[in-house]
């Protein structure tokens, strides 16, 4: 008969890196959801902001500075995060033509390193988002 205490230590210490490996990545795909739903959320409550002081006679100008006071307040929950937000006003009228609000945001991620090790996709320090 064979000995085959050590077979399971074995195994183990094989398969460890792969189950870390698969837990940051679970972590960090759960953060950029989060992220991103916050993100959304951040844009959309700018949008409305801008919407409502051009519906008050403001000027695009008190507008834009309006929905920026907003984005840069809700983002920041997002720690060490940059975004940026850019609004388009049509022909100045937004009953008739909306407000577009385009906004990037730069988000740290738990386990950089570990995902450019892996893929060529993206800034290795920075998870990119964009949202219209």
């Amino acid at each position: 008969m064979k000995n085959t205490k050590g077979n399971v230590v074995i195994t183990t210490a094989l398969m460890s890196v792969p189950i870390f490996m698969t837990i940051g990545a679970a972590v960090d795909t759960a953060e950029l959801y989060r992220a991103r739903t916050n993100y959304q959320n951040s844009v959309d409550a700018a949008a409305l902001a801008a919407a409502k002081t051009m519906a008050k006679g403001g000027t695009t100008t008190e507008a834009q500075t309006a929905a920026e006071r907003v984005f840069s307040a809700n983002i920041g929950n997002l720690h060490n995060s940059t975004g940026t937000i850019a609004l388009d006003f049509g022909s100045g009228n937004c009953a008739v033509d909306g407000i577009k609000a385009t906004a990037s945001l730069r988000h740290p991620m738990f386990f950089d390193g570990i995902h450019k090790a892996f893929t060529d996709a993206g800034d290795a320090h920075h998870a990119n988002m964009t949202v219209n």
